[in-house]
């Protein structure tokens, strides 16, 4: 027997070891463990031809081994003997040094490019690429997510889900992947204070008008309930009459030709029926396709503005009178 040959046999002779270590599982149960195909693992298990790393991954996967680095070591180096032309995988090893850390991300935009750094980290010539490794670790990542998740210029934070898949499809050991889902959760609770008690009202709506979204801020100044709104009422129906009438004929039109709007007066009427003067800025959020997708407002309180505003006016006034009557004394 050759070298190359020997190597492949004692690659499967450790693989049913380690089988039988863990109990000597059936095929079945270890495909659905791995998720892999009996006929696959029954493969690797004869050991007659070198196995793929996805298979042999599925293997160990079945054999509940999640902590593969070794055995990628092991792999790589009997496919070097057996000059094996095959895809090799990510290897996530101490050549490229540390894994970047999340723990200086402070905002969502620095959380996103702490993970681009992870992505190029792993060595992976492409996404496809890093798509096919993910999913020799038994991890699904679908194409999609992962190009919004490395997209530069997003605002939002991605989704946790979205996090932990990619970590794992790295070959982050669970501790470290559990390290990155803590720091987003904390970034997602401070955006959520930040806009559940932000110093004006946010909403938003759909295209018609229907409100979706409204913050702790808005629902404190006007007393209503979230549930009275979402999905139930449209923006215009908070607006007094002349408001929702200037809203409908001018602003409405001028933020579907433009895409926003600044600093419109509006009155809102309260829940218990009071007034309440706002101004608003909105914004129009658009598909790929230039189809309005979302509306986006913002609210601020303008009474206290228009006190200060009018004691000014009054102050103003007061100052001419006076000098009206100093002028008309000299005479």
């Amino acid at each position: 027997m050759d070298t190359a040959a020997r190597e492949v046999e004692e690659l499967a002779a450790d693989l049913r070891e380690l089988r039988a270590r863990a109990g000597s599982p059936s095929l079945q149960a270890m495909a659905r463990a791995g998720h892999s195909s009996p006929p696959t693992l029954s493969a690797v298990h004869a050991g007659r031809r070198f196995p793929t790393w996805e298979a042999t991954s599925a293997y160990l996967r079945g054999c509940g081994v999640t902590e593969q680095a070794d055995w990628q070591v092991r792999w790589c180096r009997v496919a070097d003997a057996v000059g094996y032309r095959g895809e090799r995988p990510v290897t996530v090893n101490g050549n490229r040094g540390p894994c970047p850390t999340p723990e200086n991300a402070m905002t969502a935009a620095e959380f996103r490019a702490r993970l681009r750094e992870v992505y190029r980290w792993t060595g992976a010539v492409s996404q496809a690429a890093f798509v096919r490794a993910a999913g020799a670790r038994g991890v699904r990542m679908p194409r999609a997510t992962l190009s919004d998740l490395l997209a530069d210029g997003r605002a939002a934070l991605p989704s946790g889900s979205s996090v932990r898949i990619f970590l794992s499809g790295s070959g982050l050991p669970p501790q470290q992947v559990e390290r990155w889902v803590t720091v987003h959760d904390g970034l997602c609770r401070v955006e959520e204070d930040l806009f559940e008690d932000a110093p004006c009202g946010y909403l938003t709506t759909a295209p018609d008008g229907t409100i979706l979204q409204v913050n702790r801020t808005f629902l404190r100044w006007t007393g209503y309930d979230r549930p009275a709104l979402v999905g139930r009422l449209r923006f215009r129906d908070l607006l007094s009459v002349g408001s929702r009438i200037y809203h409908e004929t001018h602003c409405a039109p001028l933020l579907s030709a433009r895409g926003t709007i600044h600093e419109i007066a509006f009155d809102v009427m309260r829940a218990d029926g009071r007034r309440m003067s706002t101004l608003m800025n909105s914004t129009v959020t658009r598909d790929v396709t230039g189809t309005p997708k979302l509306i986006r407002i913002t609210l601020f309180d303008a009474g206290e503005r228009r006190r200060y505003e009018q004691e000014l006016l009054n102050a103003r006034r007061a100052a001419e009178e006076e000098l009206r009557r100093l002028r008309q004394s000299r005479r």
